[in-house]
């Protein structure tokens, strides 16, 4: 029996070891599990920020799109007005001229009618 007994004394020598072993694996187990559990909250927060900066960016790039096509359109009235201005320049050239053409025919119309009424010519204004 004491051979017996100090198998059995050994088995439950095993036993607590593996027993002992068991609880360490099961601390680690919690203390990765902690770990783990971190981790995740971290790349969670961290893809809550990445997002965050896409939609920055995404928006950043639409208004670079708009202020774009505000350039282009502000180009485009400029080009416009340009081109309105010398448009105005000739018409305003074309109407002194036009209202220097009217004053010499209404001189000319009045000496004319003079003629025509009195049966003499006038002289011109200032001569």
């Amino acid at each position: 029996m004491t051979e017996a007994a100090a198998k059995l004394a050994r088995l439950s020598r095993e036993i607590d070891l593996l027993e002992n072993g068991r609880a360490a694996l099961l601390l680690r187990i919690d203390k990765i599990r902690a770990v783990l559990l971190d981790a995740g909250q971290r790349t969670a927060a961290m893809r809550a920020s990445l997002d965050l900066v896409c939609d920055h960016v995404a928006s950043n790039t639409m208004l670079m799109v708009e202020i774009d096509a505000i350039e282009r359109e502000m180009r485009q009235t400029e080009e416009g007005m340009e081109h309105a201005s010398l448009e105005i320049a000739g018409y305003l050239f074309e109407a002194r001229s036009l209202g220097e053409a009217i004053e010499e025919s209404e001189g000319e119309l009045e000496r004319l009618s003079s003629i025509l009424i009195e049966g003499k010519t006038r002289n011109p204004r200032g001569h």
